[in-house]
């Protein structure tokens, strides 16, 4: 069964805005109805999965009898799809498939890599998903990170023992994927952990052939680097000289092909079947070159121009260029006239070194501070380790005139280089293990924290499942602050993954907020929805007494308010001030929350030390709202404080204010046989009371319109259906509309604008929706309508009139 239109959206937006779970989606989970919602065709649990409802899915996965195999497995898509890391946890838990293909043959980890899911991509490896299962283009998961160039991703698949040289339906490797989309750092990882470079596709073209097309200079020296053959040739008998256009033209990139292959191998043969002169000319040019550079010593050193020509490494270019004399010669560009051919070679090679020398003269000053005693050949043996970036920060370092601790810092094993590792998920170091096997603190920002309480503040799960594998170096209050750090960064599988490690749920931090207070202060409420599941003391208290309920009422976090009242917290707990949560949110003026605390049971006529009540606070506000949602609840307006004895009447009677006025005509109006007190029957405050009283009995007596209709009634009716009722009398309407009622009754006039105005508003809802029942049930009587429209909300008749209905 599909359900469309109004129930569909009704269905959705129950399950979209964390809303409670209600009959209708328990009855759409058990009959397995579907909702045509956007051109998709969702289960209740699908729609839960797609907006990471955990209270909605747990709620739904405990009645396993109800539990849809099928249902399950496209739920764990939809969540591997949308990176609700949680929610894959939890089907994973009700045995989802991890296998199962959707209909482009993908499994969820295929989908979670296209989608670039990381977090997703690691739990379901570490649930054992296949990571060679193939889409229906015979493409696996690496394949598809590779093409496009999530470069985590590949090294997380990798790890996991993915096959680095399957070819796909093309017969395309993941290299020859990464290379004709150009991703260079995707193509060094790959050809790092041994990809074949000579593997080719289904038409016999190479990734060099694709790299030569693409003319990319950078993935052509890495292929030749790495054994590309020059001469292999496709189907149609094409080699990478064809697609250079050697036989045509002599271009420049012809010209740094040829340079390119002889430069990496002198002894390369001439290709056969490019006979041009141009081409053949240029080819003997760059062999000559290369032959004289063997021969000659710069400035006499026993250092050739090939040696030079052909390093590749900073550090000892840079030892090349600590010679004076051979500096001297080369600033002379006598290499220019020698080897015109390769000149930018030279150039670049001599420019690496001279910028790694200067680093090296700078790190020498700082070096001098540190370890004066070190010898330089100490120091260049450590200087080779160290990327330019890592020298930066050891240059910087004397600029901050940092102490000799600091600056161990930000070289080796330093705070910076593992907090950057660490927050840029990249994968897990030597330095990581080391310091988080030694119990490294790390300075930083002006936080000391272990690689572990990093971990979870970056939400990093990747490095917190490798870390937390070897059990013998795991404190256990370490675990227990980073919980308290996950839970307050709102890192919801971070919490979960620590919990699984046996962190203390109830553990504190320095100020006595346990986990479950930290995700309540910051209004973390997936997290609150987890630490109740994993049965959180809701009661825990901090050092001021303050509960969850607490904290929550006061920053007015309704539907944290929600679970926390759904899992047991005490709704009248006093804190150190006396003071409840009623108190609280009443405090902080949060309207909504006071009126859920009353309707679930809270206690109006608690009294903190002084003998304040809430409507206390309330009065001293001058917040009517408030002070009417409490005397409506049963509020004492005769309960007087300690200090002097004065209950609110006395207040609102020593000084009679606009707000004393209200709160005389708010009793009164609640009953009107209220008696006044004796010490309070004189001057101007018995006079209004008077004047109250009267209008309220005059009110009795007068009808609306002729009609059985009191003033009365219309003015004390809170039900908006009947109000509705009221306003669909013509006469009333009429009546209502010459404003006869603020002449006679002036003091609560108000009362009656609001409640017309109310009951027109209502009424206008109702009619709007019979328009839309006139087509889905033209026979169903009036009455009937006006019994189903008084079960449904403002917002529901809303929704309801603005949905067409469909025709079935």
């Amino acid at each position: 069964m599909t359900v469309t239109g109004a129930e569909a959206a009704s269905l959705v937006s129950a399950i979209r805005h964390r809303r409670f779970l209600t009959d209708e989606i328990e009855s759409a989970f058990a009959n397995e109805i579907k909702i045509e919602y956007r051109g998709n065709y969702w289960s209740v649990l699908n729609c839960a999965a797609y907006y990471n409802r955990f209270s909605i899915l747990r709620l739904l996965l405990k009645n396993e009898k109800l539990i849809n195999q099928r249902d399950l497995d496209t739920s764990l898509h939809i969540a591997a799809e949308q990176d609700h890391s949680g929610v894959v946890e939890l089907l994973l838990k009700h045995e989802a498939n991890i296998e199962y293909e959707n209909n482009d043959g993908e499994t969820p980890l295929l989908s979670a890599v296209k989608y670039e899911n990381e977090d997703i991509v690691e739990i379901l490896i570490e649930e054992g998903a296949y990571v060679n299962a193939r889409d229906n283009f015979d493409r696996t998961s690496l394949h598809i990170a590779c093409e496009e160039g999530f470069l985590r991703i590949v090294k997380l698949l990798l790890h996991a023992g993915a096959a680095i040289n399957w070819r796909n339906a093309s017969g395309c490797t993941p290299l020859f994927c990464a290379a004709d989309l150009s991703r260079v750092n995707v193509v060094k990882l790959l050809i790092q952990r041994g990809a074949d470079v000579k593997i080719p596709d289904n038409s016999r073209n190479t990734v060099l052939h694709v790299c030569v097309k693409r003319r990319n200079k950078v993935l052509i020296e890495l292929s030749l680097q790495n054994g590309a053959d020059v001469n292999g040739r496709n189907v149609n008998g094409i080699d990478i000289f064809h697609l250079a256009h050697v036989d045509y033209e002599m271009s420049d990139f012809a010209k740094f092909l040829v340079r390119l292959i002889l430069c990496l191998n002198i002894n390369t043969p001439k290709p056969e079947h490019h006979n041009s002169g141009g081409f053949l000319g240029f080819w003997d040019a760059c062999k000559s070159e290369l032959e004289l550079m063997e021969t000659c010593k710069i400035a006499e050193s026993n250092i050739s121009y090939k040696q030079l020509f052909l390093e590749s490494d900073k550090s000892k270019l840079a030892v090349y260029l600590s010679n004076a004399d051979i500096v001297s010669e080369l600033d002379a560009l006598v290499y220019k006239k020698k080897f015109p051919i390769y000149e930018q070679y030279f150039t670049e090679n001599i420019m690496k070194g001279k910028s790694r020398l200067r680093l090296h003269y700078e790190a020498d000053e700082v070096m001098n501070y540190i370890s004066p005693l070190l010898p330089i050949v100490v120091r260049r043996k450590i200087y080779d380790y160290l990327s330019d970036v890592d020298f930066n920060n050891l240059i910087n370092a004397k600029q901050h005139k940092c102490d000799k601790s600091q600056i161990m810092y930000v070289t080796g094993a330093d705070a910076a280089s593992l907090i950057s590792e660490i927050r840029h998920r990249r994968f897990i170091s030597d330095e990581i293990e080391s310091a988080f096997a030694n119990e490294i603190k790390i300075e930083y920002r002006r936080n000391y924290w272990s690689v572990l309480n990093c971990a979870a503040y970056y939400g990093n799960v990747s490095i917190l499942r490798i870390l937390l594998k070897n059990e013998k170096l795991i404190k256990q209050t370490d675990l227990d602050t980073s919980l308290c750090i996950a839970a307050e960064k709102d890192h919801c599988t971070v919490v979960e993954v620590l919990l699984k490690h046996e962190a203390n749920i109830e553990s504190e931090n320095s100020i006595g907020d346990t986990t479950l207070l930290i995700a309540v202060k910051c209004g973390n409420e997936n997290i609150v929805k987890i630490l109740i599941d994993e049965k959180a003391n809701v009661n825990a208290e901090d050092l001021c007494g303050n509960t969850s309920l607490h904290v929550a009422c006061e920053k007015g976090f309704l539907g944290i308010i929600k679970l926390l009242l759904h899992a047991g917290a005490a709704i009248n707990l006093q804190n150190v001030r006396g003071r409840t949560p009623l108190f609280c949110a009443a405090d902080f003026n949060r309207v909504h929350v006071v009126k859920l605390l009353l309707h679930r049971g809270a206690d109006v006529k608690i009294r903190d030390p002084f003998g304040s009540t809430v409507l206390h606070i309330c009065f001293q506000r001058r917040n009517k709202v408030l002070t009417k949602l409490l005397l409506q609840n049963g509020a004492d307006v005769k309960s007087c404080t300690n200090y002097d004895e004065n209950d609110i009447l006395d207040l609102a009677y020593f000084d009679f204010t606009d707000f004393s006025k209200f709160l005389i005509s708010l009793i009164l109006y609640l009953n009107v046989n209220t008696p006044i007190s004796e010490r309070h029957n004189s001057g101007d405050f018995s006079r209004f009371w008077d004047a109250c009283k009267s209008e309220l009995e005059l009110m009795e007596t007068y009808k609306i319109a002729e009609s059985n209709i009191s003033y009365r009634q219309l003015c004390l009716e809170s039900n908006k259906s009947k109000l509705a009722a009221y306003l669909s009398n013509a006469d009333v309407v009429s009546e209502l509309d010459a404003l006869l009622y603020k002449e006679k009754f002036p003091i609560y006039k108000r009362y009656f604008t609001e409640n017309i105005m109310k009951g027109k508003s209502i009424l206008r809802l109702h009619y709007e929706a019979d328009a839309v029942m006139n087509r889905i049930s033209p026979l169903l009587p009036i009455v009937v309508r006006r019994k189903i429209y008084n079960y449904l909300s403002d917002d529901d008749l809303k929704i309801f009139n603005y949905f067409e209905p469909v025709q079935v």
